[in-house]
């Protein structure tokens, strides 16, 4: 018994344990976010400069039926990126943010460790933050 007693002691501890972690649920979707093939809302997407691959990506959203407002990144400059996307947005909500900037393999002078995307996508994220943005982002 004190072996039983002991073993059940430890599975209670390590439900509670259990109980503590963060933890994904899936649930099925319903309507029309079920019907696979649909979108919906205002997507930003941002494209790199001179990278034809972005730009039909970006046309793949409008044919799923997102209304994309597209941004062409070619500054790198945080501030200035914060008021485009604030003018290009125009104060409608966004549903998401598609950042293709990655697409961009070229090293990044100012940076040689980054590529050029990667540098762009962080410069991306300061840039949302500031004229904030809180929509999901993939990038």
């Amino acid at each position: 018994m004190p072996a039983l007693a002991a073993w059940r002691r430890d599975r209670t501890a390590a439900a509670l344990a259990d109980s503590w972690r963060y933890r994904v649920e899936w649930r099925p979707l319903t309507g029309a976010a079920a019907r696979p093939g649909t979108l919906s809302g205002t997507w930003l997407v941002v494209v790199p400069a001179d990278t034809p691959a972005a730009d039909a990506l970006a046309d793949g959203l409008d044919q799923l039926g997102a209304d994309t407002v597209r941004l062409r990144s070619a500054d790198g400059e945080r501030t200035k990126l914060a008021e485009q996307i604030t003018a290009a947005l125009d104060g409608r909500p966004l549903a998401g943010v598609l950042s293709l900037l990655a697409l961009d393999t070229r090293e990044d002078p100012a940076h040689p460790a980054f590529r050029a995307g990667t540098a762009a996508t962080l410069t991306l994220l300061q840039a949302l933050h500031d004229a904030e943005v809180t929509a999901p982002f993939w990038g």
